[in-house]
This record gives C-alpha cells, structure tokens and sequence, in this order.
C-alpha cells in the first residue's frame, strides 16, 4: 500500500490491523518502508512473527575488523 493511500485510510486500516491480526506492507515507490501487525494474541502467534521477520531481514552481518590493527593510529589521533 502506498503510503499515499495511508495517509487517506490510516484509522480504517489501524482497526482492520488490530480485528483481523493481518500485516500491512508500507511502501514508498516501490520499496516496502514500514509494516504494520496487528496485535499478537499467544507465544505461538510471537514466535511466528518474529520467525517471519527474521525470514524477511535475513542476516545482516556487518565484516568484521582487526581492531588491534587500529589501535596505534587511534590512540594517537587527536580527539577534538
């Protein structure tokens, strides 16, 4: 849903949320920018939620870095 019609339907769409349980897919041109859920009533309904979530985000991992490589040039920079 585009979140232009959002900002048209948004208490009709925050009541549908929170009866039906459903999930609502923000999106701005094209690319999701926020998700509505509804309430979750049990730990089931959590668990699958946040299984849900971790499917959709996948794993994010940053590389990592040699901090000891770091130290000296970090130790003597001067901190403003």
């Amino acid at each position: 849903m585009a979140m232009s019609e959002v900002r048209r339907v948004l208490p009709a769409l925050l009541k549908e949320v929170e009866r039906d349980g459903t999930t609502v897919d923000i999106t701005k041109r094209g690319a999701i920018v926020a998700r509505l859920v509804g309430p979750l009533t049990d730990a089931v309904g959590t668990a699958e939620a946040l299984l849900s979530a971790r499917r959709t985000l996948g794993r994010q991992r940053k590389p990592r870095v040699d901090v000891s490589m770091h130290k000296n040039e970090y130790l003597t920079k001067r901190h403003a």
